[in-house]
Order: structure tokens, then sequence, then C-alpha cells
């Protein structure tokens, strides 16, 4: 990779960093300061969480048809822009409906900039290195939440809760300064090999709703895997609370380097097989969760989670970048960030309601361990990608 590529491609993780683990992640953070603050309702606080998934939701959508028009880079840009004045004004904000539509903006911002990154990938990043930055990329959250785990209690501290809001929108706009500097000396993009024409440009193919039924089922496992877990060893198998919330290090640890690890593998061996082999890591720690539940097993297949689950992410978008044309891949990025958050919401309140109805979360984990070996076969269904090509490019789209 060369130093422009890699410049990029930190630039791109920092974005991420700053829109996702210090920025839509940063509510749930703030939010004990928050409520008593400003007198927030739990119907407030869910309406507020709402909203967010909501404009991520209606971003993903809309996108797609916006960036082909403007550019990527000019979508990127202007949603980095908007996220740090979105993030400052959060700071100022004195009501749960200020709330809402701040956080909605928020969200369907940091939406927009991570479709947008992956045609801007492909025009930037060599071909055979894209699977590591997109990695990469995905492992930006949890260096924006692993931060965030500093400077929010030294600012609350110092300054309260509102000081976090803008000292992180501040670091937004600096990484906006930087991305116009960097983007005003891009690169070219690299040209397209001849078999770079077999990308299919449609997204009505079996492979495309291949993709989508995947994150679907990602959303659903996943989401309440990780709002039930603390309660699952603390209620069920009557862990004390250090060991409970030790399952969160271990996760957040994986995290941080999941992107490379399985960035690497899919430059090496090709997407699909590298989200096979994190798809069976995943439901290896499923299985693990729900049926041993003895702490060095737990602890190990916590950070084979994390890992796993934070790279799938960049792993899907390798994966469209090698199967479609850049305007096909966004605009399926989009679609798989919808399906992902429906699937999401679904587990969610399906997640509330076994265990309301059965007391207990044996079931929920079941099921999960279930939906978790359909998405594994759904993976080994999806075509290989051919590691290392580069993609069509379409005549009538706007530079990156």
């Amino acid at each position: 990779m060369t130093k422009a590529a890699a410049g990029v491609t930190i630039l791109l993780t920092a974005f991420i960093a700053t829109s996702y683990g210090m920025g839509i992640y940063l509510f749930g953070t703030l939010l004990p300061d928050m409520r008593t603050a400003l007198g927030l309702t739990p119907n407030e606080i869910g309406a507020i969480a709402g909203t967010t998934q909501a404009g991520t939701i209606i971003a993903s959508l809309l996108v797609g048809f916006v960036w082909p028009r403007i550019g990527a880079k000019t979508t990127l840009l202007l949603a980095q822009g908007i996220i740090a004045v979105a993030m400052v004004l959060t700071g100022f904000a004195t009501a749960a409906w200020q709330l809402m539509g701040l956080l909605f903006i928020l969200g369907a911002m940091a939406a927009s900039s991570w479709v947008a990154m992956v045609p801007l990938a492909q025009t930037i990043i060599p071909p055979h290195r894209q699977g590591l930055a997109l990695g990469l990329m995905a492992s930006g959250l949890a260096y924006g939440v692993f931060l965030l785990g500093f400077l929010a209690p030294l600012l609350i501290g110092a300054y309260g809760w509102r000081s976090v809001w803008i000292a992180c929108g501040a670091l937004s706009a600096l990484l906006l300064a930087i991305g116009l500097l960097t983007f005003s000396h891009r690169p070219a993009a690299p040209k397209a090999e001849p078999h770079a024409s077999e990308r299919s440009s449609s997204v009505l193919t079996t492979p495309a709703f291949l993709i989508i039924a995947l994150n679907f089922l990602t959303g659903l496992s996943f989401h309440p895997f990780q709002t039930y877990l603390t309660l699952l060893f603390r209620d069920l198998h009557h862990w004390s609370m250090p060991a409970a919330t030790a399952l969160w290090s271990a996760i957040g640890l994986g995290g941080m380097v999941g992107g490379l690890v399985f960035g690497l593998l899919a430059d090496r061996i090709g997407a699909k097989r590298s989200l096979v082999l994190a798809f069976a890591v995943l439901l290896m720690a499923s299985l693990i969760t729900w049926k041993l539940p003895l702490e060095l097993p737990v602890y190990i297949s916590m950070i084979g989670f994390g890992m796993a689950y934070n790279a799938i992410w960049g792993l899907f978008a390798a994966w469209l970048s090698r199967e479609f044309s850049p305007k096909a891949a966004a605009g399926l990025m989009g679609y798989t960030l919808v399906s992902s958050g429906l699937g999401a919401t679904s587990g969610n309140y399906l997640g509330g309601l076994l265990t309301g109805v059965t007391n207990g979360y044996w079931l929920l984990y079941m099921l999960i361990c279930l939906a978790v070996t359909i998405a594994l076969a759904i993976t080994i269904l999806l075509p290989r990608d051919r590691t290392g090509t580069p993609l069509a490019t379409d005549p009538h789209m706007p530079p990156a």
C-alpha cells in the first residue's frame, strides 16, 4: 500500500471512529448525566434512540441516489461537516426534541459517510489492499469507543457532559479540515483491468439478495446477543458484576484488532472465505455463551466475538466491492445497512418478548445460535470474490 493510500485509510478510519464510536455511541455513554441534567423520561430516551436508528435507515436508502450525482468524496466530507456541527450543537441542547433532531441527523450522516467510503476506497486504495483498508475502517468504531473511555471521564469530571459533545465535535471538525487537504491532492483512480467488467452493475441478483438477508440475520442475532449478555451471566449464571462487565473489555479488545486481522485475511484468501471464518467464530462464541458458561472459554470466545463482529462490516463492504460495480456496490451498502437495522430492531423486540414470556434467556440464546447457523450457511452460498481485482468503472459517474 502506498503512503497516500495508507494515509487515506487512517483518515477514513478516524472518520468512522468519530461518527460512530464517539458520535452515535456517545449518547449512551453520557446518558446518565444527560438524563439527570435534562430530566429525560424513559419514553423520551426511547424516542431519541429510535430517531437515531430512523436517521440511519432513511439515509442508507437515500445516499445511494445522492453520491453518484455529487461524488463520493463530496458526500463523505459534507457528511463529516454536518456531523461536527450536530455534535457541537448537541452540547448546547436543552430539551428532548432537540436531541431527537440532532441525533437523527447524526445517525443519517454517519450512515452516509460509511456508504460513501466504499466507492471512495475503490478508487484510492489498491485493489489487493482494499480488504485490509475496509477492515480497519470498520474497526474505527472500536477505536472511537476505546478513546471515549478515557476522554469522557476526564471532561465530565472537569467540565460536565456538554463539554464531551463539544470536544468530539471539534475533533470531527479537525478531521474534516485534514480531509479537505488530503482529498484536494487525491491520487488518480486505478485503471480497470479487462476482467473488471465482470462485476455486476445490477442489484437485482441472487448474490445481492443473499448479502441483504445475511445482514438482516446479523442484526437479528447480534444486537439481542449483546443487549442481554450481561444480564445472562448475572441473572442466569450468577457471575459477579466485575466478571460480567469484563466481558465487554474482552469484546473491545477483540474489536480493536479484528479489522486488521480479518482485513489481511480478506486480501490473502478473499472476502467470502474470510466471512465464512468470521461467522464460524461468531457461531462458536454463541454456542459457548449458550451452553458453556465457564470463565476462561467465555472470555476467549468474547475476544473472538469482538474480532469477528467488528470485522464483518468491513468484510461485507470488501465482498461487495469485488462483486459489483461502484454504483451498485454503494447502493447495496445502503440496503444492507437498512437490512441490518431492521434486523436489529426485530431482534431487540423479540428478545424482550422471549425473555418476558420465558422469564429467562436460555431460549433466546438458543434461537440466536440457530440464526447464526443459517447466516453461516448463507455465507457459504455467496459467490467467491476475485481476490485483489479492481472494479469496473462507470463512465457516466462523477469522479470519487
